[in-house]
């Protein structure tokens, strides 16, 4: 206590009188702009853009046009990284009958659990994938690599441990319904198919714009021509696909292992690529190399320098550095004082940071991604809800097959390349309108109603965006879908394939609308419920299907059931992202009736006529009118001498002081109207009404009449 008050108190009088000081000489609109900071250096901009030289026409030889190449597609997103090798080996499928994994020439039962193990393996991807890319950044933000390695290891290792246990279980299954070396089989490849997609969704997120550090979507590429070597080798080789496929498989996640592992210690080592170095050594190698030596020796004797050298290639590690400490704002010049200063700062701050981190409570990592793994699991539900049925459907025979001729597979190729291209341009295009959603004013606002204005402005401008960004995706997706009909066209005449080929296209179409409006939705857990509802309501539908007589012979059960979860998901989605929660529209007004009204009739208010109620005054405590002090001292007189009925409630002592601490606060508004203003809007049977708006309580009573 502090003269006798608490600290609280003392508080509560500061903000009162500062409030008080503000609402009568508000700060101008051009206060601290900027946020600015007072320092001793001088301010150092960036060059202006239009001063800056453009590369973009300079001739590239070869190699360099490769590098661009490898580093435009590392940007692209990481949904290239799946989408781009599921391509080619679909392709490959389609024309050879080889793949990355399996052919289409080995025995059928094989080929079946791999097919099923193909899933599974998807499924699993999907809830790791989301994790790591969810919790992951929050690291990366920060720098603390080595946590992040961590916090990818611990998921990778859980990952691997549940693909262990569902392929025991499919080792069981299928060892007693198809044959031993099916169960083998199919634990075969979900280990090496479910541990290669959670590596690449691993290495797929640890991709840094503008960063001196390895990207690992670049040595994906690297090595993805391993898995080459088995189409290749099988084509010359008939009759041992599995005995081929599988070794190689392993081989290519044992050199992926291994690249991950040095990629692993680059990125918790890159500390040490920051040379130690001052002012004083470059004052030093100055005075001894440029002013004591000839030009020539100059020219010759620069980079054969070892101080040179170590600047030279940790320069790109401190610019990176820098860039975190920096706020945004362009570093100091180089080599200067203040950059020195600034430099050291920052390795001592991280530093810090690398030996304070801690390692974070699973349940609160999982709790920040649960939405994202959420939103992961339902799109591989709904884009594969053909695939589940199938599969829960399997002994309901006959069993339609959608290969109805030998060029079907045609269709089902352009779908597949249809959706892997969508998802690989949505990715690419939202990255640049995901960092909107945590825009925020920095405009200075004075009340309540700036609030609400800054508010709609907020909304008018996420509409806008989600306009732009909608014509710039689905034009896109206009010229894809063109071009893979085109090639339908030439390729296919059965009419059954063909519709079956627009109908996944559809289903593909909505899918990726839904995520779509992922990106621009205000309400992540009601997106995720309709996804999750959507996928669980077109199961039972196409089990349904399936199990009725008259529908079980039906060609397109299962791509209708897959058609009704993306367009339930899609149309969900969208009313959620068009229709956001309005606090003015959804408020709970609460009515007090008059004595003489009836008890059980049911006065109700909408919000339009509440904001027609003619207000004669308004009072909130410090605004000094008279009224607002009556109220605060009937408050204080209610808490000190309560009478009968208040005694008698064990409630009514915490409700008033509730009511006083609220009305200190300025949480509570009380306005007076007029009764003839009530009989208007239809309340001539209500003495007042209340409701929140903006966390504040407004009380609206009717008292007078307007003379």
């Amino acid at each position: 206590m502090y003269f006798d008050l608490y600290t609280r108190d003392i508080g509560s009088i500061i903000y009162t009188r500062y409030n008080l000081f503000l609402q009568v000489d508000p700060p101008p609109a051009d206060y601290r702009r900027g946020n600015e900071i007072m320092t001793m250096y001088p301010t150092s901009d960036e060059t202006p853009p239009a001063s800056k030289v453009s590369t973009s026409n300079a001739t590239l030889t070869s190699h360099e046009k490769l590098k661009l190449w490898r580093k435009k597609f590392a940007d692209a997103g990481a949904m290239s990284i799946f989408c781009l090798p599921a391509i080619v080996d679909v392709t490959m499928l389609t024309f050879i009958g080889r793949g990355f994994f399996m052919t289409a020439f080995m025995d059928p039962d094989h080929l079946e659990v791999a097919g099923y193990a193909l899933l599974v393996s998807m499924l699993l991807t999907a809830g790791v994938t989301g994790w790591v890319g969810s919790v992951g950044h929050y690291y990366m933000a920060h720098y603390a690599y080595d946590n992040m390695i961590y916090f990818h290891i611990q998921r990778l290792s859980g990952g691997f441990v549940l693909t262990l246990v569902i392929a025991l279980c499919g080792l069981v299954s299928f060892s007693l319904q198809r044959s031993v070396s099916a169960g083998f089989v199919f634990v075969a490849y979900l280990i090496c198919i479910s541990t290669y997609f959670n590596i690449l969704g691993v290495m797929s997120t640890m991709h840094l714009l503008e960063a001196p550090l390895t990207s690992r979507r670049k040595v994906i590429l690297q090595t993805l021509p391993v898995l080459l070597l088995s189409p290749l080798i099988s084509t010359f080789v008939n009759g041992h696909d599995l005995e081929i496929y599988l070794p190689t498989i392993y081989d290519f996640l044992l050199v992926i292992l291994w690249h991950y592992r040095r990629l692993c210690q680059e990125w918790s080592d890159w500390m040490e690529k920051i040379p130690k170095f001052t002012s004083k050594d470059i004052s030093e190698w100055y005075s001894m190399t440029v002013v004591n030596e000839n030009q020539e020796a100059k020219v010759s004797g620069f980079m054969s320098s070892p101080l040179i050298r170590r600047v030279s290639e940790g320069m790109p590690f401190i610019e990176w550095l820098l860039k975190k400490t920096s706020a945004g704002k362009a570093p100091p010049p180089k080599f200067t004082t203040a950059w020195f200063t600034q430099l050291g700062e920052a390795i001592n701050q991280q530093q810090q940071l690398r030996s304070g981190l801690k390692e974070h409570n699973s349940f609160i990592l999982f709790r920040l991604a649960r939405h994202d793994i959420g939103q992961n699991l339902a799109l591989f539900l709904i884009a594969l809800m053909d695939r589940w049925i199938m599969m829960a459907m399997s002994a309901r025979q006959p069993y339609p097959s959608i290969y109805t001729d030998s060029r079907s597979r045609y269709g089902i190729w352009l779908s597949i390349v249809y959706f892997c291209l969508s998802a690989m341009i949505l990715d690419a295009t939202l990255q640049k309108y995901w960092s909107h959603r945590y825009d925020t004013s920095h405009e200075k606002m004075s009340g309540l109603e700036d609030a609400e204005r800054t508010e709609r402005q907020v909304e008018s401008r996420r509409r806008e965006l989600l306009i732009k960004a909608a014509v710039d995706v689905f034009s896109k997706l206009t010229v894809f879908f063109g071009c893979t009909t085109i090639l339908l066209w030439l390729l296919v005449e059965s009419t059954e394939t063909t519709i079956i080929y627009f109908m996944y296209v559809f289903g593909y179409s909505s899918a990726i609308v839904f995520q779509f409006n992922r990106c621009f939705t205000t309400n992540i857990s009601a997106h995720i419920t309709v996804m999750m509802v959507s996928a669980a309501v077109s199961f039972i539908v196409g089990c349904l299907l399936h199990a009725i007589p008259a529908t079980a012979g039906f060609l397109y059960t299962d791509v209708l059931a897959q058609n009704l979860a993306a367009l339930l998901a899609a149309a969900g989605t969208s009313c959620a992202v068009a229709f956001t929660h309005d606090q003015d529209d959804n408020e709970s007004i609460i009515v007090q009736k008059k004595i003489t009204a009836d008890y059980n009739e049911d006065i109700k208010i909408a919000v339009i006529a509440a904001r027609d109620i003619v207000v004669t005054c308004k009072m909130q405590h410090g605004d000094g009118s008279r009224g607002a002090d009556k109220l605060g001292k009937l408050l204080q007189n209610s808490l000190r001498d309560p009478n009968y009925h208040s005694r008698a409630t064990q409630w009514s002592d915490r409700l008033l002081r509730r009511a006083e601490d609220m009305w200190q606060t300025q949480k509570v508004t009380v306005t007076a109207s007029t009764s003839e203003s009530f009989y208007r809007n239809g309340l001539d049977k209500a003495f007042s009404f209340s409701h929140f708006k903006s966390g504040v309580l407004h009380v609206v009573i009717g008292l007078f009449w307007r003379d």
